[in-house]
């Protein structure tokens, strides 16, 4: 192996070994640990964001910390820098593949927002006779944007970007560059519900407008491109445990401590509830986001080989299914809370936060199973055709 290392490595006098031959290939131990973790942390999260007021949400404390900070940056950023790894450890990164796999994903957000918004929030209305809470949100929650639609939109902007032949250093520089320019723009108000929520999915919009906008690609699309960037690079290392020896540490210090300041001034995106905060994230945040993806798939990455082989299947399969629990999980939070909770109670708010954690863990658990499922349901099915 040692005859095969790309002089590269040396000339740069890496602390670990570099091959210029794909050494990795198929699924990645610590990367299936990475989104097992947070797929099964969003259960709880998607509980306490429904189940609690914005004001509530926006004081340190339990709900705090499962919106703010599991939901925030040690959260979902890390799907999209995951989303850029599988790109690149699936060898189906040209242009045409990508926009036929964008298009899917954005249908399948767009059937999302039938499941988890116009059907369980007409059928509260009809209990309830409330226009305001159910009706007047639905023009967003159906047509507004959220991972799945950035997801989609991503890989069509990726598509582009393979089409014209960018060198992955160029992904990088245009990610970056983007993020300042929505940095710069962000907070816009076109006047229109309509246009607000169709540029929302590009551009930060003002959340006072009701639009709230999740996962602008100015934003986020460095994201997916670090991954993507990343995960070429990862297939080339030797040693992936000196990689991360040497790089998850001060990723992780670095991060941590950002994070922690910044929940103490109130500032940059751990400074309250509200698309202005985290979702119109600004460069040193996305900085801070990425970085917490090295610092985790590092810890995993220590600790694989420690896991016995029945944890690995389950974790395999998770991460495996992990679009299908996310759909699942997201359907039955709010139908079990916007409609259930609230027609029954009056409310949907709670301020039981141990149950929520339990009602969180007890969803991704029936969500994981009903996925495998599902899966399973599908193989039988194409085996007999």
């Amino acid at each position: 192996m040692a005859e095969k290392l790309d002089t590269q490595g040396k000339r740069l006098r890496l602390p670990w070994k570099y091959d210029k031959d794909h050494i990795n290939s198929g699924r990645q131990p610590e990367l299936d640990f990475f989104k097992a973790r947070m797929i099964m942390e969003l259960a709880v999260v998607h509980v306490f964001v429904q189940a609690t007021p914005d004001e509530v949400l926006d004081r340190i404390g339990i709900p705090y910390f499962f919106d703010s900070i599991m939901g925030g940056p040690f959260g979902p950023p890390g799907f999209l820098f995951a989303m850029g790894i599988g790109l690149a450890y699936s060898g189906r990164d040209d242009a045409k593949h990508l926009a036929a796999r964008g298009l899917r994903i954005l249908w399948i957000g767009f059937c999302l927002n039938i499941f988890r918004a116009l059907l369980p929030y007409l059928t509260g209305f009809l209990i309830t006779k409330d226009a305001a809470y159910y009706l007047e949100p639905l023009p967003y929650l159906i047509f507004g944007n959220d991972i799945l639609q950035f997801a989609g939109l991503g890989m069509f902007f990726m598509a582009l970007l393979q089409f014209l032949k960018v060198p992955k250093a160029g992904l990088l520089l245009i990610g970056a560059l983007m993020n300042i320019i929505g940095t710069m723009i962000k907070g816009c108000d076109t006047g229109n519900i309509a246009l607000n929520i169709l540029l929302g999915h590009v551009i930060g919009i003002r959340e006072d407008t009701g639009v709230l906008s999740e996962f602008p690609l100015l934003h986020w699309f460095i994201v997916y491109a670090a991954g993507y960037v990343f995960g070429d690079y990862d297939r080339h290392l030797v040693d992936k445990k000196a990689f991360y020896r040497y790089v998850s540490p001060v990723c992780g210090l670095f991060s941590i401590t950002v994070v922690a300041i910044e929940m103490i001034t109130g500032s940059g995106m751990m400074g309250g509830e509200g698309a202005n905060v985290f979702y119109h994230v600004n460069p040193l945040d996305v900085v801070v986001c990425i970085s917490i993806s090295f610092g985790l798939l590092g810890l995993f990455c220590a600790l694989k080989d420690l896991w016995p082989a029945w944890l690995m299947r389950i974790v395999e399969s998770i991460s495996r299914n992990v679009n299908t629990v996310y759909l699942i999980q997201w359907v039955l939070v709010v139908w079990i809370i916007q409609v259930g909770l609230r027609t029954i109670t009056g409310s949907a708010y709670s301020d039981h936060y141990f149950a929520e954690i339990l009602l969180g863990i007890c969803l991704g658990i029936v969500s994981v199973l009903l996925a495998e499922a599902w899966t399973r349901w599908k193989k039988k099915r194409k085996k007999k055709a």
